[in-house]
C-alpha cells in the first residue's frame, strides 16, 4: 500500500513530454510566488499524499493512464488521431476528462460547491447555526460521489471530436498542474448565468498540450471546424501560441511547466501575467430558481451552482464556427446540451459498470451501453 501513498494527479509519462533530454527534469514557474526552477524532478511534481484515500481509486485511474499512454504516444509520433467512436477515441476522451477531474483544483472545487449548496439549502432553518458555516467541509465525504459523477458523465462526451494544433513557431506550448482546460467560446458570450463547460454542453472545447509543439483539442464538431479534413491546424503566428498558453496561465492552480529551452521561462511568465485579470475573478455562485411541473400542476425551488470557468474570448485562426452554429437559437435550458435527445435519455442513468475496478470490465460495459444509446 505504501506505493500508493504519494499519488500523482498529473501522470509522469505526460510531464516527460515537456522534460529535458534525460526525461527526468522539467522547468517550472510558481504562479503565486514567481519563483522559477529550471531543473525540477518530475518524480516530485504534481503529487499529494493520500489524495484519493482509497487505493482502488488510484488503481483505476492508473489503469486509464496505462491504456491512454500508448495512444497519446502514437498521436505524438504520427500526428494521426483515432476515429471517433473507436476504442482508442473513447480512451482518449476518458483520459482527458479524468485528468481534469482528478486534480486537487477540481476536487476542491467540487467540495466547496457542495458546501455552498448546503449553506444555501439550510439558510433560515432554525437549526442552521448548529451546523456551523461548513467552510471547512472535508472532501473525504464527497470523494466517492465526485468520482461517481465523473464516470457517469463519460457517455455524454463520446461524441466530442478530436483534433490537433501544431505549433510551427520557436515559442513552446507550456503546461500546468491543471492542464486540461474546459472552455466554450460559443456560449461564453451568450450565457452569463449558467455554467457552460459541462461535458454535455453545446460548444464545449477541451485543450491539452501534448508536447511543447503539439496540442490536443476535443471539440463539438456540430459547432466548430478545426483546420481541414484531417482536423490538424498549423499555427505560425507567435501571438496565437501565446494566446493558447494563456489558457494554462488562467487554469493552473499554482505551477506552470515547460521544457528546458531558453524560451520557456519567459513564456511561462508572460502567460501568468496575461492571465492575472482572469485568475483574480475565480468566483463561484449559488442561486435559486423556480421549477414548474406542468404534469402534476406543482412547483418548487431548485438550487443551482455555477463553478468558475475560463472566459477569455480567445479566438484561434482556423478554429471557427460552423454556419449552422451562427444560426443556433438557445433552448433556455440550464444545461444547453449539444445532443438534447441523448441528454434526455441519460437522465437518471446509472451505468452497469459503476463500482467496477477492472479497466477491461469498465470499457466493455461502456461500449455495450453506447451501442444501445
Amino acid at each position: 500500500m505504501a506505493q500508493f501513498q504519494k499519488q500523482h494527479f498529473i501522470p509522469q509519462f505526460y510531464l516527460r513530454n515537456f522534460s529535458d533530454e534525460t526525461g527526468r527534469q522539467i522547468s517550472l514557474l510558481n504562479a503565486k510566488t514567481g519563483r522559477f526552477v529550471s531543473g525540477a524532478s518530475i518524480r516530485h511534481q504534481a503529487q499529494r499524499r493520500n489524495l484519493y484515500e482509497n487505493v482502488e481509486n488510484e488503481k483505476l485511474l492508473g489503469s486509464f493512464e496505462g491504456a491512454a499512454a500508448p495512444i497519446i504516444r502514437n498521436v505524438i509520433e504520427t500526428h494521426q488521431l483515432p476515429e471517433k467512436g473507436s476504442f482508442s477515441h473513447f480512451i482518449l476522451v476518458a483520459f482527458l476528462i479524468l485528468m481534469h477531474a482528478r486534480t486537487p483544483t477540481h476536487m476542491d472545487e467540487a467540495s466547496h460547491g457542495l458546501a455552498q449548496l448546503m449553506r444555501e439549502a439550510i439558510k433560515g432553518h432554525p437549526d442552521a447555526n448548529d451546523l456551523g458555516d461548513l467552510t471547512n467541509l472535508s472532501f473525504s465525504g464527497t470523494l466517492e460521489m465526485h468520482f461517481s459523477a465523473v464516470f457517469n458523465s463519460l457517455p455524454y462526451a463520446i461524441d466530442l471530436q478530436a483534433g490537433l494544433i501544431q505549433n510551427k513557431t520557436n515559442t513552446p506550448f507550456v503546461t500546468s498542474d491543471h492542464p486540461c482546460v474546459f472552455w466554450n467560446p460559443f456560449l461564453e458570450r451568450k450565457v452569463k448565468w449558467a455554467s457552460i463547460t459541462g461535458v454535455a454542453n453545446k460548444g464545449l472545447v477541451i485543450t491539452l498540450p501534448l508536447t511543447p509543439f503539439l496540442c490536443l483539442v476535443l471539440f463539438d464538431d456540430g459547432t466548430y471546424k478545426l483546420g481541414g479534413r484531417s482536423r490538424i491546424l498549423s499555427l505560425n503566428n507567435l501571438n496565437n501560441i501565446r494566446d493558447i498558453n494563456v489558457l494554462q496561465g488562467v487554469n493552473c492552480s499554482q505551477l506552470l511547466f515547460g521544457g528546458s529551452g531558453l524560451l520557456a521561462p519567459g513564456e511561462m511568465r508572460r502567460a501568468i501575467e496575461t492571465a492575472k485579470p482572469f485568475r483574480s475573478s475565480r468566483c463561484r455562485m449559488v442561486g435559486r430558481g423556480m421549477v414548474v411541473d406542468s404534469e402534476n400542476d406543482s412547483q418548487g425551488e431548485m438550487l443551482h451552482y455555477r463553478k468558475w470557468e475560463p472566459r477569455i474570448n480567445l479566438e484561434i485562426p482556423g478554429f471557427r464556427l460552423l454556419k449552422k452554429a451562427t444560426r443556433y437559437q438557445l433552448t433556455g435550458s440550464a444545461a444547453e446540451p449539444r445532443n438534447p435527445e441523448l441528454f434526455k435519455k441519460m437522465r437518471g442513468y446509472e451505468p452497469s459498470w459503476q463500482g467496477s475496478m477492472n479497466i477491461d470490465e469498465v470499457i466493455d460495459e461502456i461500449r455495450k451501453e453506447m451501442k444501445c444509446k
